[in-house]
């Protein structure tokens, strides 16, 4: 039988946002990546059973870069790899070392992204699917 947790964050999720929790970019809702984390780690944070660190992978379109470049809000499609997601507009903190200055919103991606012990995603590499080509992640993704 499936795990219904990440079913149950997302409906939790959804249900605070309808309150006026997150920012709407968009027509369709979008999911911070540290609010939704918080959630998710208390929800799956059961004494002794900590959140593990795992890594996935998806195509989207960004819909706005951070102030910073430490953000990105992508449309994406379901997540394929360790970390279970469907598809949804979600905003991603972004690792230092993951340069986004060549991005702007309606670019077309492939990235990767980290799910840390303490909740966060945050995205770990990046391409540009137009330019790059759709397999422009391949080498970073585990096989």
């Amino acid at each position: 039988m499936k795990d219904i947790k990440p079913v149950l964050i997302n409906l939790l999720i959804m249900t605070l946002a309808g309150c006026g929790g997150t920012e709407d970019t968009t027509s369709s809702q979008v999911v911070d990546a540290q609010t939704s984390s918080g959630m998710a780690r208390q929800m799956m944070d059961h004494g002794e059973h900590a959140v593990e660190e795992s890594i996935g992978h998806a195509t989207g379109v960004i819909r706005s870069v951070g102030e910073q470049g430490n953000t990105l809000t992508i449309d994406h499609g379901p997540f394929k790899g360790g970390i279970e997601m469907d598809a949804m507009t979600m905003r991603y903190g972004v690792s230092e070392d993951v340069d986004v200055s060549a991005f702007t919103e309606n670019t077309e991606v492939a990235f990767l992204v980290k799910h840390g012990r303490d909740g966060s995603y945050r995205v770990m590499a990046l391409c540009n699917t137009k330019t790059d080509g759709a397999n422009c992640l391949d080498a970073k993704i585990e096989k």
